[in-house]
Order: structure tokens, then C-alpha cells, then sequence
């Protein structure tokens, strides 16, 4: 911009200056606003995956924990909408690659997966997923329980909701304290 400006003073440029120099404006803030875009699209995808992950993108990319938890939160309830209403795409996947094994029929996840349904019902499976669970496994430990899908939403969403400020502040409290 400051080379452009340095010819539009020697009269090199001059009548092309103030169209070309606006678009440089816009294209420059574009770009800054489409990195920041970017930034948040990336802390979104990460906590689709796993919720901390995203806490911690967010954090490795100097973001605030206000937009942090945001992101957070948007990432874990897309990730719920897409287990919820993908479920039977991804098993029609998964039934081509699945290979006739032994299984054991109750496994250490399953077993504490179930006494969790137990104790606590669905409120419990909702609010355990940011932080034992990940997005997808909370999911579809709460739909294995046949729960109706509009209430696996509406307390997924509302746990995204609640916990994701809590743990982001958290850990950024912690990573001020020791950094």
C-alpha cells in the first residue's frame, strides 16, 4: 500500500489511484476479517471433535475467552446436530467396513456409561459429555439409550451452553496463572 502511495506521489499512478486504493482498503480488511473468520471456523471444527480442543485452539491462536467459548459452544452443537440426524448415513458407512468379530458384550466404557444413564438420566449424559465425553461419543451414548432426539438436542445445546464459558475461563485462569 505505502509502495502504491509512493508512486501515486510522483504522479506515476495518479489517475488510477483512488479506485485502485479503495479496493486495496476493502481487499486488505477483507483479508483480516476473512483470518479471523478462518481463526474461529478452525476453534469450531476442533471442538466438534474434542470440547477441550477447541479451548485449546482458541488459545493458541490468541483469541479472547469470550469468542473462545462462543466457538466452543456453536462447534459442540453442530457436532450434536450432525450425530443426531447423520446417524443413520454414518452407520450405512460403517456396516460396509464392519467385520464379524467376538465383542464383549459389556465393556468399561459401557458399564460406566450405564451407571451414569442410571444415576443421573439424560441430564447427567448431557453435562458429562464436555467433559468426559467428547461431542460425538456423548451423542451417541445418549441416543444408544433410545432418548428422543429433540431432547438430546435441546440439553446438549443447553450444556454447551453452561459449560463452555465455565471451562474456558477455567483454563484460561490457569494458563494465565502458570504461562
Amino acid at each position: 500500500k505505502y509502495i502504491i502511495r509512493y508512486f501515486v506521489m510522483q504522479g506515476i499512478l495518479r489517475k488510477y489511484y483512488l479506485n485502485f486504493d479503495k479496493w486495496l482498503i476493502r481487499f486488505v480488511d477483507g483479508n483480516i476479517n476473512m483470518l479471523k473468520f478462518t481463526e474461529y471456523l478452525t476453534v469450531i471444527f476442533a471442538a466438534c471433535l474434542k470440547f477441550a480442543g477447541g479451548i485449546f485452539t482458541g488459545m493458541a491462536f490468541g483469541l479472547s475467552p469470550n469468542e473462545v467459548a462462543i466457538c466452543t459452544a456453536i462447534g459442540m452443537v453442530i457436532a450434536v446436530i450432525s450425530i443426531i440426524f447423520g446417524n443413520h448415513f454414518l452407520e450405512k458407512i460403517l456396516d460396509r467396513f464392519k467385520v464379524n468379530k467376538k465383542k464383549k458384550k459389556f465393556s468399561r466404557l459401557k458399564r460406566f456409561a450405564v451407571r451414569v444413564k442410571q444415576i443421573l438420566g439424560l441430564w447427567g449424559i448431557a453435562f458429562l459429555t464436555p467433559i468426559l465425553f467428547m461431542p460425538v461419543g456423548g451423542t451417541l451414548i445418549a441416543l444408544s439409550f433410545k432418548y428422543s432426539k429433540w431432547k438430546i438436542l435441546l440439553l446438549m445445546t443447553l450444556s454447551a451452553i453452561v459449560c463452555s464459558p465455565i471451562m474456558t475461563h477455567f483454563l484460561f485462569f490457569f494458563k494465565n496463572l502458570f504461562l
